[in-house]
């Protein structure tokens, strides 16, 4: 159950808890003096930081000559963060929270808290409806929230999915991501696969 809440492997919850505030923590240290930050954000933040390691990570692993020290890293997420991943850059009156260059598509990332919104699904629609009512997506929005979010709105996440497969067709654009923290570093996680994850080891029924 704690992996369903936390998104971190752990048997004893609070101790998980402490790990994952101290993962937070070590990402936020790394990350987050190239990451912009509004002046609204609180929670919504390390959630945006994690998002961006997991890139940096992502692209990192494609690399043939890796950075051999702590200033050629820097260098390289310098590099990544004027061709590849754009943060909190108007798009038209849309200001995605990251904008991510990947090799074969563009991705818009934005990530909800859910946190003291009232209605979460509206809140996701709302997001979502900012870009639909500008016509196509030229990429893919993709919508990422915590495990307990997931855990506890998947039936509507899963029919809110449904409902825009059958608007937009087979090239639906909208994809709802978790973020976990799995090999020592952040992961996106695709709804469908984390709750059938949890299924397998019979976190939930």
């Amino acid at each position: 159950i704690v992996f369903s809440v936390l998104g971190f492997d752990g048997d004893d919850f609070l101790k998980t808890l402490e790990i994952r505030d101290s993962k937070i923590r070590v990402t936020l240290k790394s990350f987050s003096p190239f990451v912009t930050r509004t002046e609204s954000e609180t929670e919504h933040y390390p959630l945006k930081v994690a998002v961006f390691s997991w890139i940096i990570h992502r692209e990192f692993e494609k690399l043939n000559v890796k950075p051999k020290s702590k200033k050629e890293f820097m260098k390289y997420i310098l590099d990544i963060l004027e061709r590849k991943v754009f943060i909190e850059k108007s798009v038209g009156d849309i200001i995605p929270d990251i904008i991510y260059h990947s090799d074969d598509k563009k991705i818009y990332l934005e990530i909800e808290t859910l946190a003291g919104c009232g209605d979460p699904i509206a809140k996701i629609q709302s997001t979502i409806s900012k870009y639909l009512n500008k016509g196509n997506i030229d990429g893919e929005l993709w919508i990422v929230i915590k495990p307990v979010s997931a855990l506890i709105h998947y039936d509507d996440l899963k029919n809110l999915k449904e409902i825009y497969e059958v608007a937009l067709g087979k090239d639906n654009p909208i994809h709802f991501k978790v973020l976990v923290y799995k090999n020592d570093r952040w992961d996106l996680i695709d709804l469908g696969n984390f709750i059938r994850g949890l299924k397998n080891y019979k976190l939930i029924f």
